[in-house]
């Protein structure tokens, strides 16, 4: 996996990373995922958030942004993302 961020905390007694799977080639599509660990080095529970959309700005990779930030209406969470074409 790569371009994770851990939340600062546990999240119903469990730690909680989001995540992208690397893909065999850098020119494959990958999304991120929320995962789920007891111990920070065994990680279950993976679950698909977000995929490339064709054509979009958003066409080839999304991952995690900066580490979550806890706020009184919830977590702001931002991502990063790239895509295979430019606009000029």
């Amino acid at each position: 996996f790569r371009n994770g961020a851990l939340f600062p905390e546990k999240i119903n007694g469990r730690y909680v990373r989001f995540d992208r799977p690397m893909p065999k080639n850098i020119e494959e599509q990958a999304g991120m995922c929320v995962s789920y660990s007891d111990d920070l080095m065994h990680w279950d529970g993976t679950v698909d958030l977000m995929q490339p959309r064709q054509g979009c700005w958003d066409s080839l990779k999304i991952g995690a942004g900066a580490v979550p930030i806890k706020t009184p209406a919830g977590w702001l969470v931002t991502s990063t993302v790239s895509a295979r074409f430019c606009w000029t």
